[in-house]
């Protein structure tokens, strides 16, 4: 990655028309394991990401993210496959993201070389991104599959992704990665009046900070052209359903299917609502409830049902969730999740945990 930073050393001091702004975030999560799951205990995560981002008049921006992982793993507790806690990594300093990326004709087309996180664009929700648990960031017939998994926390890789705007709502995105090709098309509703710029801070959850919309649905295909040449694809809606103010209700819906020859999952259904402003004194809380539910491929985890008919054995997760920002750079997230059948083992006993996250942000 020597050669991004030195293009982005170079743009820098070449350019007085342009913006340099550091952020630091902290996400921090104590968490408890109530009930069954592997083992009854508590645990602390966290996670600093050190921050800059560049912009310039022309359209040209970069962006570097240095994060450092620390604290125990919720899933040794639980024992779920999905990841109750999307903060889980190895406890280990590492370069997040590192990229460049050129705007033309108005924004309408972009290119973006570099370390990236796909899931900032890719696969993503608005809604969604409130939750805690993995699934909601990327679906596990997606994050699990191939040999390492797709370019996302916490391992993400170099790659070139191509965006192309043919008209204001549609986006249509591509990318290539070291043995892994993606593609989306996604049709996005947003208030008229100009679009706010990407803000470079996290929110709690796994939002990139693009722009709001009222309304969005996409359609994405990947494959992967080593590790056995598995495929997927997936389909996402997230709709406002209810607005009178500040408060705002929003439902979403994820499916994904994935290669039953090569990954592990082959099946996922994630769906859920959030509500704005549940609150008349806390305009920007938000109440969520989803459910995430995961299927074995069926290799070699096909039960018998007392019917005798085949039955995929499964992991689903039931959470719960509110988020409070308390200033403009802090946050505090209560969160209980409940784990059916955790890592798809029937004979293991259901998991009740809890979480209490909290973000500072500067």
């Amino acid at each position: 990655m020597t050669s991004v930073a030195a293009l982005l050393f170079i743009a820098i001091q070449s350019n007085a028309d342009q913006t340099l702004q550091p952020s630091i975030v902290y996400d921090g999560a104590g968490f408890d394991d109530i009930a069954g799951g592997l083992r009854r205990g508590s645990t602390y995560l966290g996670t600093l990401r050190l921050q800059l981002t560049y912009q310039r008049m022309s359209g040209l921006s970069a962006f570097v993210a240095v994060l450092n992982k620390h604290g125990g793993s919720p899933s040794d507790f639980a024992g779920d496959a999905q990841g109750v806690s999307s903060l889980s990594a190895p406890n280990q300093w590492r370069l997040e993201e590192a990229w460049l990326q050129q705007n033309f004709f108005n924004s309408q087309l972009s290119i973006l070389i570099g370390r990236y996180d796909l899931n900032s664009e890719f696969y993503r929700l608005q809604s969604a991104g409130v939750f805690l648990n993995s699934s909601f960031g990327v679906g596990p017939e997606f994050s699990q599959s191939g040999r390492n998994g797709p370019s996302i926390y916490p391992n993400t890789t170099f790659g070139v992704r191509i965006g192309y705007r043919p008209v204001k709502s549609v986006v249509m995105r591509a990318a290539v990665f070291d043995g892994l090709v993606l593609g989306e098309i996604a049709y996005l509703y947003r208030p008229s009046g100009r679009e706010p710029p990407r803000d470079i801070r996290f929110r709690l959850g796994r939002l990139a900070a693009l722009p709001p919309y009222k309304a969005k649905v996409s359609l994405g295909a990947w494959h992967y052209t080593n590790s056995g040449q598995s495929s997927g694809i997936y389909v996402l809606g997230d709709q406002t359903i209810y607005e009178n103010g500040a408060r705002r209700l929003a439902a979403f819906g994820e499916l994904g299917v994935g290669d039953a020859r090569a990954d592990r999952f082959t099946r996922y259904v994630g769906t859920g609502v959030v509500m704005t402003a549940p609150f008349k004194s806390r305009d920007q809380d938000e109440l969520g409830l989803a459910v995430a539910a995961a299927r074995d491929s069926g290799q070699y985890n096909i039960q018998q049902s007392a019917l005798g008919t085949p039955m995929l054995k499964g992991e689903s997760t039931l959470e719960c969730t509110y988020l409070m920002p308390l200033t403009s750079h802090l946050a505090i997230q209560p969160d209980v999740q409940y784990v059916v059948h955790p890592s798809a083992e029937r004979s293991r006993k259901n998991a009740l945990v809890m979480f209490l996250r909290f973000e500072i942000s500067r």
